[in-house]
């Protein structure tokens, strides 16, 4: 994927750029706070110049239901408050993304 969207780099130069990225994959909302928790002392020690998460709210969704809206939010409110911090503090871009979904759409 990476020579589609950059031609112009040579594998070598891809590679590096790939050995760069740290990937996190977590399962649980347990485990995303647990991994944000720590994510300062990885942005200290790899020198970290850049944080995406991707899908923020698709574990909270799934682990709260509807009637759990409070809940739900409070955990969104939490992630993105440890978020804020890490970004203000360590003058770095924090990208989050979410998950697009429509219902009730033909």
């Amino acid at each position: 994927m990476s020579q589609v969207l950059f031609p112009n780099l040579s594998v070598e130069r891809r590679h590096k750029i790939a050995e760069r990225c740290i990937v996190y994959t977590v399962q649980s909302t347990a485990e995303l706070s647990q991994t944000l928790s720590q994510l300062q002392e990885v942005i200290i020690e790899k020198n970290v110049k850049l944080v995406v998460v991707d899908s923020v709210a698709s574990l909270v969704r799934h682990e709260f239901n509807s009637a759990a809206l409070a809940s739900r939010q409070d955990e969104l409110i939490k992630e993105a408050q440890t978020l804020k911090y890490l970004g203000e503090n360590f003058n770095i871009p924090i990208l989050v993304t979410n998950q697009v979904s429509q219902t009730g759409l033909h």
